[in-house]
């Protein structure tokens, strides 16, 4: 492809000697298969991020303190020290180097597995995890409880990607009584281990009553941000308790031992950090329905000892047998205040159940009415909360309209 700069602003593309995407795969495949130094070579590194897929083949990552290439090794090379390939260790990997056709991605494409050792990254893990244990940072007598009906939470995570709007969308379906506030962060890079303890921070002098650490999945390199030694220090003396939701259910991290408890997804640390108003109302359908036959079972209990206790009363003293009739006038009275007061604490109860469904989003909108959110997705309860300009979302019982406020 011939690039003409006929001025300063437009490019004159010839077309004519361009190649297709296909075509760019295979010459950069042609030229390592064809490069003689690329057919067998050995390389040693650390494994990391190691998969196996349905068809057992293995993926992986060969990484060492500043670099990573992905790696392959088919299912047909199962006798060739595999059993080497988890994550930490260190190997010295035969094989070559070629791409993958399709999506021209480099890969080095492993026949056979020597294991070394253990590897540096996977040292220093360890190393920095028996450090904080003997210094009792793991202690489980020193972790706090999590709230258990929290007012706010703050969620500690990047803006962009899918796990805030996981986090957001179970706690708000579990309990929408919360306000949920986000700090962003890079949550990987050389910055992320100053800006995640900036928002821990930050976070405990906003009265928060939870913190939520998260990130989804990646490599041991990926993840390494939350096995930094000064964010351990941080989250341990965080005021405000911490849920670690860091990378996948079989990734550990220091941050997850450190905090006051680990979630093994993002969405995992939502449904942890609040209760199920659903369930909150079976609760509370449960007790009364206890209340109510405990004091039926103590009424009638109480009823039948008296009763008893009045009859050989009575016998034993004829002469008070003419007030028989005003007696039994007397409890019968005391029968129906009991029952009055049975009705009145089930009317009680029955009308808290109600107030918590009516705090239902989707009970709201079943009755006609609508539900307004801002765009940080939080519901709108007053025209205050917003100005001319801004973006709302209108949730009806059968779909949402967004729109925009011209005038207020």
């Amino acid at each position: 492809m011939n690039l003409d700069i006929s001025s300063s602003t437009n490019l004159n593309l010839n077309f004519k000697d361009s190649i297709s995407v296909t075509e760019l795969n295979y010459l950069i495949k042609s030229i390592l298969d064809f490069e003689p130094s690329l057919q067998e070579i050995s390389v040693l590194g650390e494994v990391s991020n190691s998969r196996v897929t349905p068809k057992n083949h293995i993926f992986f990552n060969l990484i060492d303190q500043s670099s990573s290439i992905p790696c392959v090794m088919w299912s047909s090379d199962f006798n060739n020290g595999r059993e080497n390939l988890y994550n930490g260790n260190l190997v010295l990997c035969s094989g070559k180097i070629s791409t993958y056709f399709q999506t021209g991605m480099l890969q080095l494409y492993i026949n056979n597995v020597q294991k070394s050792g253990n590897g540096e990254i996977q040292k220093e893990f360890n190393e920095l995890k028996n450090k904080l244990r003997m210094e009792g940072l793991f202690d489980q007598n020193r972790k706090r409880k999590i709230t258990k009906f929290p007012k706010k939470i703050c969620v500690i995570t990047s803006k962009n990607g899918a796990v805030f709007k996981d986090i957001i969308n179970v706690i708000t379906r579990r309990y929408p009584l919360v306000e949920i506030n986000l700090i962003p962060v890079p949550v990987q890079g050389k910055d992320s281990v100053e800006k995640i303890s900036h928002a821990i921070e930050e976070a405990n002098t906003l009265n928060f009553d939870t913190i939520i650490i998260a990130r989804g999945g990646g490599s041991i390199e990926d993840l390494g941000a939350f096995n930094d030694e000064n964010l351990a220090r941080k989250i341990f003396s965080s005021s405000t308790p911490i849920i670690s939701a860091v990378g996948h259910e079989t990734d550990y991290t220091i941050s997850d031992y450190v905090s006051d408890l680990r979630a093994p997804t993002p969405s995992a640390a939502a449904e942890l950090a609040v209760p199920s108003y659903i369930e909150l109302l079976k609760e509370i359908e449960s007790f009364k329905n206890i209340l109510n036959y405990t004091i039926k079972e103590k009424i009638s209990e109480d009823l039948r000892t008296f009763e008893n206790n009045l009859d050989r009363f009575l016998l034993n003293t004829p002469v008070l047998s003419f007030y028989q009739e005003k007696i039994d006038t007397n409890l019968y009275q005391l029968t129906d205040s009991i029952c009055q007061f049975t009705k009145t604490i089930t009317h009680r109860l029955e009308i808290t159940i109600n107030s918590l469904k009516f705090l239902n989003p989707s009970d709201t909108i079943s009755r006609g009415l609508v539900q307004t959110k801002n765009s940080q997705n939080k519901i709108v309860k007053s025209i205050q909360e917003i100005n001319k300009g801004d973006t709302i979302t209108i949730s009806y019982l059968d779909g949402e309209a967004v729109t925009k406020v011209i005038s207020k």
